[in-house]
């Protein structure tokens, strides 16, 4: 005799070791997992025995058949109000569906959240319609962002930059919003460089050298609303402000600059 339960989301076959009086629903079950692994089930806990010579054949080949259920059609052979997955067995399969049929149809139910509510053990509940478009429609939303997310990562990689990322470039240095589909698209064509998404965009030319990377990076920390601004002084201030650059002490000395030396090295080089 084999159980079908759910263990951890996932739905699992068991071997029953003992074998006698129906146990009730608080008593425990001996079992042994497909994977050798013996442990206690509650009764109440199990949601289909079925016979079976080749119990891991089995559940491969109902976890296949899953894949392969309509799900919008059986969203509608649900009807209104909870059921019993072995009830929308019969009104999906006929009402001689098998065990392999029912354990198939228990996987498709438990592993479609988008469509049907887990309500106990083996009972669901269909999704409200308009919950259930919603939800398509964000998973819809999803496998394009995740389509235009590889096309991105594979022209990255290429040192291509893509027309949509270049934009975004001081931000994804920066300042980045680690959800967007543009961070992880970089993100993840970074993978394996060791100066991760500064050497990336060197590698498609949008940075002239590292330096211009380090000065971006001291501009964002230090100034983060840019270099281009004016301090407004109410008239009073600007008085005492002339007032105190007037009592400066003025050094006798020549005031010089880094490229200033450059120039005097350059010129004495010659």
């Amino acid at each position: 005799m084999h159980l079908l339960y759910e263990d951890g989301g996932d739905i699992k076959v068991a071997t029953l070791m003992t074998s006698g009086p129906a146990a009730g629903e608080n008593e425990s079950l001996a079992i042994e997992s497909l994977g050798g692994k013996r442990s206690k089930l509650k009764a109440k806990d199990v949601w289909l025995r079925f016979e079976n010579n080749q119990p891991e054949q089995f559940l491969q080949e109902a976890k296949k058949q899953a894949e392969d259920l309509d799900l919008d059609f059986l969203w509608e052979c649900a009807g209104d109000g909870e059921f019993m997955f072995m009830d929308l067995a019969k009104e999906y399969f006929g009402e001689s569906s098998s065990a392999l049929q029912q354990t198939s149809l228990a996987i498709a139910l438990q592993g479609a959240p988008v469509y049907f509510r887990r309500k106990g053990r083996g009972q669901f509940m269909r999704a409200p319609e308009d919950q259930l478009k919603a939800a398509l429609l964000a998973v819809e939303r999803k496998k394009a962002e995740l389509i235009k997310q590889e096309d991105w990562e594979q022209k990255l990689k290429v040192g291509q930059l893509p027309e949509e990322i270049a934009p975004l470039v001081n931000t994804l240095l920066f300042s980045p919003d680690k959800n967007t589909t543009a961070y992880k698209a970089v993100s993840n064509a970074s993978q394996g460089l060791k100066g991760g998404i500064a050497e990336l965009f060197l590698k498609c030319g949008v940075l002239g050298s590292a330096l211009s990377y380090h000065e971006g990076k001291f501009l964002k920390e230090h100034f983060p609303k840019g270099v281009d601004f004016k301090v407004q002084l109410q008239a009073s201030e600007q008085a005492a402000w002339e007032e105190a650059l007037q009592k400066l002490p003025v050094a006798e000395v020549k005031a010089f600059s880094n490229s200033t030396l450059s120039g005097s090295a350059v010129r004495r080089s010659r």
